[in-house]
């Protein structure tokens, strides 16, 4: 047997910790990365702040830190959930492949005639495929003006408007396009999106609550969002809803989504290779070395080793921003965040907790 500890959590925010029994033989310094996610939290102002650890497919940490709520004095918990924003999108991205897996589509299929959409304004919108809308490659601008929340109204305000340019030739990322993926999975599915994402993404992954922004109500149990002045935003989301930017989850629950996907259980090996697979011509690497994934921001391989992937994604919308990575040594985690300027959900401020994961 395995010689084991408990977690040794540092808390210098009021707030509240969980803490669990690790394997001291490969644990990440959790000591150090909470002291520096900690910091990170203080330098961005956040009225409080959420961080889970998974260590090769078991959660170690689950740290609260501040206030989820700061009126009623409502510390941050182990449960308090927050506004993903745009760590949404490999939710999305996540569904598409799980239909995909299933026979239902493919990653060439063309998303507009899927739809029955044709475009008078720009006819190369009839030629962009599943993928080109999942590595925001697509040409579509970052947002459309859709009248409501639902996504095939997102379809049909993109099929109005002109491409920045042609589908496949260049990336630029685009909330639009990922609204128009809720429609396909929609029809593909024959279910609403959010039914389609409880039962296949959630589920596997033994995650049973959430909320989303789209339905413009309080949500029980997340934490309040300020803005930068410190006032109370209310819980809307414009544009197309919750496919691109709208769940609502807790730290704890979003690192259950990505141990699930890294073991197989929601998509197929063959699937969540594609969606960390490197881009193809005339796509091409970012000068360090990273690139879109499938639903996913920054992706590269360390020492250009297929099986030392690094993948993660950020999220911000006013009075919530959000981080989720997973590390070539098989750790995942999360950092939420409410109120405050956001730079906590940025890979930038986290080098930091990075650092103190690795031991360096």
């Amino acid at each position: 047997m395995r010689r084991v500890r408990a977690a040794v959590v540092v808390s210098a925010i009021l707030g509240i910790t969980l803490t669990l029994p690790i394997a001291a033989d490969a644990e990440p310094n959790l000591a150090a990365a909470n002291a520096a996610f900690q910091a990170v939290a203080r330098k961005s102002g956040a009225h409080g702040a959420a961080f889970a650890v998974a260590v090769r497919g078991r959660i170690v940490d689950v740290d609260g830190f501040g206030f989820a709520d700061v009126a009623a004095r409502t510390p941050v918990g182990p449960e308090t959930m927050f506004a993903l924003a745009s760590c949404s999108k490999p939710i999305t991205a996540m569904a598409i492949m799980k239909l995909i897996d299933g026979g239902k589509l493919t990653l060439g299929a063309r998303a507009f005639p899927y739809l029955g959409i044709a475009s008078r304004t720009d006819p190369r919108l009839g030629g962009i495929t599943i993928k080109e809308l999942l590595n925001h490659s697509s040409g579509l601008p970052h947002d459309v003006p859709a009248s409501t929340n639902d996504p095939l109204d997102t379809a049909r305000a993109a099929a109005r408007v002109r491409l920045t340019f042609a589908p496949g030739s260049n990336q630029a990322y685009s909330n639009a396009g990922f609204n128009v993926l809720g429609a396909v999975i929609e029809k593909a599915s024959g279910e609403r999106y959010i039914d389609f994402v409880r039962d296949n993404v959630f589920a596997p992954a033994v995650v049973t609550r959430f909320g989303a922004l789209d339905a413009g109500v309080a949500i029980p149990g997340q934490a309040v969002r300020y803005d930068k002045q410190g006032r109370v935003v209310s819980n809307r989301i414009s544009e197309g809803g919750t496919p691109a930017g709208g769940w609502v989850l807790s730290a704890a629950d979003m690192v259950r989504v990505l141990v699930a996907y890294d073991a197989g259980k929601i998509v197929s090996a063959a699937s969540r290779a594609a969606m960390l697979a490197p881009p193809v011509a005339p796509l091409t690497l970012r000068s360090n070395g990273s690139a879109f994934g499938l639903g996913w921001d920054v992706v590269y391989r360390q020492g250009g080793d297929p099986n030392a992937v690094f993948y993660g994604k950020n999220g911000g919308i006013t009075g919530s921003s959000a981080w989720i990575e997973h590390r070539p040594d098989g750790t995942d985690f999360a950092a939420f965040y409410n109120g405050g300027s956001g730079v906590g959900a940025h890979r930038p401020g986290l080098v930091a907790v990075e650092a103190a994961l690795d031991g360096t």
